[in-house]
């Protein structure tokens, strides 16, 4: 599964609509598979405004990331996004940069301009 960050985030070159959503998936995204509180995707996604019953409206959010394609799971005390088999756009520039910085540094100018394999 291919995800967007750079830009306009999308899921399999499908834009997720919603801000709320956008900021579940973006929180979900930025913790790299380890749990993320219930209460901090209340403050990620309301920021300090959450509604009346803001623990059903963050499983209707997870639930809507789901439907997206995203492999949600409950953790203690919250949810996580595995990240098998997702392929994330800024782990990808952050390898090509790296690939880089490591051909520049060992005096490799062509590999460091050459495009990945």
């Amino acid at each position: 599964m291919q995800i967007t960050t750079l830009g306009t985030l999308a899921v399999d070159g499908r834009a997720v609509r919603g801000d709320r959503l956008v900021a579940v998936v973006r929180a979900l995204l930025d913790a790299r598979g380890r749990a993320v509180s219930s209460a901090a995707l209340v403050e990620d996604v309301w920021e300090g405004d959450p509604p009346d019953d803001a623990t059903g409206a963050v499983q209707a959010l997870v639930s809507r990331a789901r439907r997206l394609g995203l492999a949600v799971t409950a953790a203690p005390g919250g949810y996580r996004l595995p990240t098998d088999d997702l392929q994330v756009d800024t782990d990808e520039v952050a390898a090509l940069v790296v690939r880089a910085w490591s051909a520049l540094s060992s005096d490799d100018a062509r590999s460091s301009r050459s495009s990945p394999t």
